[in-house]
């Protein structure tokens, strides 16, 4: 099969060689006689061949029956250049370099089947054109000049078959090289789509040359209209860090950096890394960075580390509640005792009674911390946030120390967990009474609302106080974190470790002056059916 692209450039051959033998008749002496016949001859043979080459062209343009049309032009080349030949002088024309031309022609187009055919052909024409010999003077010189021509045709066919399969080779070479540039490009194409690690090139100017489907994902869409302009425009951060290490990079060295990045989906931790670019010759053409996002890895390694502490302390918290409880009893016993007893002046009753309190600050203390440290594996019960959220809103509403405030409770009917409900309750009133303690003396308001997310409830405490400090932010889920001296700090500790133990995840959001809000997550569990005369959900709950 030969190539379709040498189909135009053989048609262009043709064209040109019809150019010149129409300036070889217009160069043949008009005063000559049978001129007219002569040149009538030749412009009909060149009109025969115009119309054969616009048949081909149109033939390969139909790309069927592609070997017939190769055979028909083979055939065709040495009946037209044996018409010619004949037409301006047998064997003494000067057309006969045609002969070759065609050969070659046929090589290209039918390998060494058609080059051998061609050769063939032409021999067979070309010495019927020459035979019966003419005798007399100068037969010696024809006949030499007969055999060479013999000899230029084969030479020029085995010559031509040997070029034809060498350029044959080279196309299939390089053919299966433009395939194998192609599935390159592909897997590069693909592999960077598909990668989950965001990448960037710059130049040596520092100019956004490309980048990866997932750098859109984590830094934005802002990377396509930086194209071609300087990195920091759609990264500062990658931009600073790439003019700090850019030396070390250069030099070799090889490390993971971590950054703080401001994302459409929030602040996010990313772990980055540089490398240089360079071409063949290790000529610098810029660099590159290779970033993922980290944050939930760094999530969970923190998660680990909280856990790990926690067990440590768990540890210890079995006998530290041992040596402090046990006197603890005999003390208060003791006061208790003493408080009974008669003749005791009021004075001294007064300091038993400070005391006795102590004992009991001292006693819950110790409770929240083994609460804290070492939970008891309770058996979880389908338990509706409703009713928990109704039964501790009823139990702070008996604390007259804590300030009144407007409730906005939103919680909707079939909102359940699977949990222990004394845990459930310890989370509410931690988070509900942290809200309390923040409120302004006056004009406080506190909303409680339960949202369904995928599968999972979230339940949202807000209130208007006076906000958590920035710094404060990332400590308060700490143990023995507070900012208040006469609490003990482990309220929030105690809803955090609860909650993770039930598989959910709290966090917490704060502007200084504009109040926080508690989101806890917590896996959602069907609702068991209800008896007649259960209540309907929550709307709100008047001021308390």
């Amino acid at each position: 099969m030969p190539d379709p692209r040498l189909l135009p450039w053989i048609t262009a051959g043709r064209l040109a060689l019809l150019g010149l033998l129409a300036a070889f008749v217009l160069s043949w002496p008009s005063a000559a006689p049978g001129t007219g016949t002569f040149v009538a001859g030749l412009y009909g043979l060149g009109v025969a061949a115009l119309a054969a080459s616009a048949l081909f062209f149109a033939w390969a343009a139909w790309r069927r029956y592609i070997r017939a049309l190769v055979w028909t032009q083979v055939v065709s080349d040495v009946v037209l250049v044996t018409l010619l030949v004949l037409w301006t002088g047998r064997a003494e024309s000067p057309l006969t370099f045609l002969y070759p031309v065609a050969i070659i022609t046929a090589c290209l187009l039918g390998g060494r089947a058609g080059g051998t055919t061609s050769a063939v052909l032409s021999t067979i024409t070309f010495a019927l054109l020459y035979w019966p010999p003419r005798p007399g003077p100068g037969l010696p010189e024809r006949a030499f000049t007969f055999f060479l021509n013999m000899a230029a045709f084969n030479l020029t066919a085995a010559l031509g078959i040997a070029l034809a399969q060498r350029l044959r080779s080279a196309q299939q070479e390089l053919s299966e090289a433009r395939v194998d540039l192609r599935r390159m490009e592909q897997i590069q194409r693909h592999l960077a789509r598909n990668l989950r690690s965001g990448v960037v090139t710059v130049d040596d100017a520092g100019r956004l040359t490309s980048f990866n489907q997932a750098a859109v994902d984590i830094l934005g869409p802002g990377l396509y209209e930086a194209y071609g302009h300087p990195l920091e425009t759609a990264w500062p951060e990658g931009a600073r860090l790439l003019a700090e290490v850019a030396p070390e990079v250069a030099a070799g060295g090889q490390h993971r950096y971590e950054i703080r990045q401001a994302t459409p989906a929030g602040e996010r931790c990313l772990g980055v890394a540089a490398f240089p670019l360079s071409d063949e010759a290790d000529r610098p053409l810029g660099h590159g960075l290779i970033f993922q996002d980290i944050t939930e890895l760094k999530n969970r390694q923190r998660h680990l580390e909280y856990m790990n502490r926690l067990a440590a302390l768990g540890e210890m918290a079995a006998g530290l509640a041992h040596e402090i409880r046990n006197p603890l009893a005999s003390l208060s016993g003791s006061v208790q005792f003493l408080s009974e007893s008669g003749g005791i002046p009021d004075e001294a009753r007064r300091l038993l009674d400070i005391v006795g309190r102590e004992c009991e600050r001292l006693d819950r203390l110790v409770e929240s911390f083994l609460l804290f440290a070492r939970p008891e594996r309770k058996e979880g019960q389908p338990v509706s946030l409703r009713e928990e959220v109704e039964r501790t809103l009823a139990l702070l509403a008996r604390r007259p120390e804590l300030p009144r405030a407007e409730l906005t409770v939103s919680v909707p009917d079939g909102s359940c967990l699977h949990m222990d409900p004394g845990e459930l309750r310890q989370i509410l009133f931690n988070v509900i009474l942290n809200a309390y303690q923040a409120l302004p003396p006056e004009g406080g308001r506190i909303s409680i609302s339960v949202a369904h997310e995928a599968d999972r409830h979230v339940l949202t405490v807000s209130d208007n106080g006076a906000g958590i400090r920035r710094e404060d932010l990332p400590h308060i889920f700490d143990p023995f974190f507070t900012t208040v001296p006469e609490r003990s700090g482990l309220g929030l500790s105690v809803v955090q470790r609860l909650v993770l133990d039930a598989g959910g995840e709290v966090e917490a959001r704060s502007e200084p002056g504009r109040g926080t809000t508690f989101v806890v997550r917590m896996p959602a569990r069907p609702c068991p059916p209800k008896g007649p005369g259960a209540p309907g959900p929550i709307d709100a709950a008047p001021a308390g």
